[in-house]
C-alpha cells in the first residue's frame, strides 16, 4: 500500500514583525555502500538499487520545496554526478564535503566516501561562509595538544607520536579521534532587497552510529558546540553583527532521552553523566569549556547558563530548541531492527519561531504492513524532517 503524502502540522502563525521567513529539510539518505542486501534483506533488490532510490530521494525534496536541504550520507560521487547537477536545475547551489578519511585515500576509493551536502536556493540565499569541521582534527588541536604541553618538570624530550598520559587519555585518544565524522556548516544572507544584513548560520551534521559509543557522539557533541560557538563569534568580531542565528540539524544517532539531546536542548550535560563512560573528566576535554561566551552580549539568559560551566558540567550557548518539541514524530529511522527519533532540527530559540514541521508517515509505518524501510515507497532507512522557520528581529 502506497503511503500518503506527507502533512504539514500548523504550530504558529506568521508574526508582524517577521523578517524572513524560509523552509529547511534535513535527509540523512543512506548511501549506497551501506545500503547492502544483508542488512536490508527485507527490501527487494531492485528496490534497495541506488538507481532506484536517488530518484524516490530527489522526489521527497522537490515535493516539499525546501529553501535550504541538508543531507547526510551523501556519497562523493553521487553529489557531483547527481545531486549537485539535479538540484542546480532546480534552482540551488551546494556545498559538500566527505568524513576526514577522504584525505587519506586514492581517487578510486574518494568517491565512494560519504559525507554532507547542504544546498539553498540561490534566488533566497546567497553564500557568505563554509566551514567543515571535523571532529577528531578539532579534538586534537583544541584538547590533546593543550594537554599534552611538557611541564616545566619534565627534562626527557618527547618521543615521536601522541604522548598518553594516564588510563583515560589514552583510552579517549583511541576512541574519539579514530572516528571520521564531521559538520559543515554554512552562513547565508538573503538575497532580498533590505534583508541583506539578516545573516544566518545553517549546520548539519552525522554523528558517529554505534549504540556502545555513547561517549564518543557525546564528546563530538561538545566538540560541535564547542566549534559553532568560536565560528559564531568570530563572525561577530569580523562583521560587527549583533548576533548570528542558528540552525543545526543532522542526524545525531542518538535518542531523545540521551545525554546528546540532553546537552543541546539544556545546554549543559554533568561530566559525571554515565553515557561519558568515565571520560568526561579527562583533563584533555577541558578544552572544549567555554569561559569566554560569544553570546554573553547579546542574550544575558544565555551568558548565565554558559557561565554555569565549571569542572563539574560543559554548557553551551547557543540556547538551542528542537523544532519538533511537542509533536509526536515516533520514527525518523525505520528499520526491522531499530525504530526511533535520532535525526533533529533544533533552532536558536531568541531568532526563530516554528511555524509548520512535516509530519512524515508515522501511520503509515504504525499500520502493521511495513517491516522495515528502505521500502519500494520509501527510498531510505530514514525519514525526512522539514520545518518552516520564521526569523524574528534581535531586540
Amino acid at each position: 500500500m502506497k503511503p500518503p503524502c506527507p502533512k504539514w502540522r500548523h504550530l504558529a502563525s506568521k508574526s508582524a514583525s517577521s523578517v524572513l521567513l524560509f523552509t529547511l529539510m534535513c535527509y540523512n539518505i543512506l548511501s549506497d555502500q551501506y545500503a547492502s542486501s544483508k542488512s536490508y534483506w527485507y527490501c527487494p533488490p531492485w528496490a534497495l538499487a541506488w538507481s532506484f532510490r536517488r530518484q524516490g530521494i530527489l522526489e521527497n525534496i522537490s515535493a516539499q520545496l525546501p529553501t535550504v536541504v541538508c543531507l547526510q550520507e551523501v556519497e562523493t560521487e553521487q553529489y557531483y554526478s547527481f545531486f549537485l547537477p539535479h538540484l542546480t536545475r532546480r534552482g540551488y547551489d551546494g556545498i559538500f564535503s566527505p568524513k576526514s578519511r577522504a584525505k587519506t585515500m586514492d581517487d578510486r576509493l574518494r568517491k565512494r566516501v560519504d559525507g554532507c551536502a547542504i544546498f539553498w536556493k540561490r534566488s533566497e540565499f546567497r553564500l557568505v561562509e563554509e566551514h567543515v569541521i571535523e571532529f577528531s582534527q578539532h579534538y586534537l588541536e583544541h584538547c590533546w595538544t593543550q594537554q599534552q604541553q611538557p611541564s616545566q618538570e619534565e627534562s626527557q624530550p618527547p618521543s615521536p607520536g601522541p604522548q598518553l598520559r594516564g588510563k583515560a587519555s589514552s583510552e579517549i585518544f583511541n576512541r574519539v579521534t579514530v572516528r571520521d565524522n564531521i559538520a559543515l556548516s554554512v552562513v547565508l544572507a538573503p538575497v532580498a532587497k533590505g534583508q541583506a544584513n539578516s545573516c544566518l548560520m545553517v549546520c548539519t551534521s552525522h554523528m558517529h552510529w554505534d549504540p556502545q559509543h555513547s561517549d564518543v557522539k557525546l564528546i563530538q557533541t561538545v566538540v560541535l558546540t564547542s566549534a559553532l560557538a568560536a565560528k559564531i563569534k568570530q563572525f561577530r568580531a569580523n562583521t560587527g553583527a549583533a548576533s548570528l542565528p542558528l540552525v543545526l540539524c543532522g542526524d545525531f544517532n542518538s535518542l531523545p532521552d540521551s545525554g546528546v539531546i540532553e546537552f543541546l536542548n539544556r545546554g549543559s550535560v554533568e561530566r559525571d553523566h554515565p553515557e561519558f563512560r568515565r571520560l568526561g573528566r579527562d583533563p584533555s576535554l577541558d578544552g572544549l569549556k567555554l569561559p569566554d561566551n560569544p553570546a554573553s552580549s547579546e542574550d544575558p539568559a544565555a551568558a548565565t547558563t554558559a557561565a554555569a560551566s565549571s569542572s563539574s558540567n560543559f554548557s553551551h550557548s547557543l540556547d538551542l530548541a528542537s523544532c519538533y518539541s511537542g509533536v509526536d514524530m515516533t520514527y525518523t529511522n525505520y528499520t526491522h531492527e531499530f525504530k526511533g527519533v535520532i535525526d533533529y532540527i533544533f533552532a536558536s530559540k531568541r531568532h526563530f519561531r516554528v511555524l509548520d514541521c512535516l509530519e512524515g508517515v508515522t501511520d503509515w509505518l504504525r499500520s502493521g504492513s511495513v517491516i522495515g524501510c528502505p521500502h519500494p515507497y520509501i527510498p531510505s532507512d530514514h525519514i525526512p524532517l522539514a520545518v518552516r522557520l520564521e526569523l524574528l528581529p534581535v531586540s
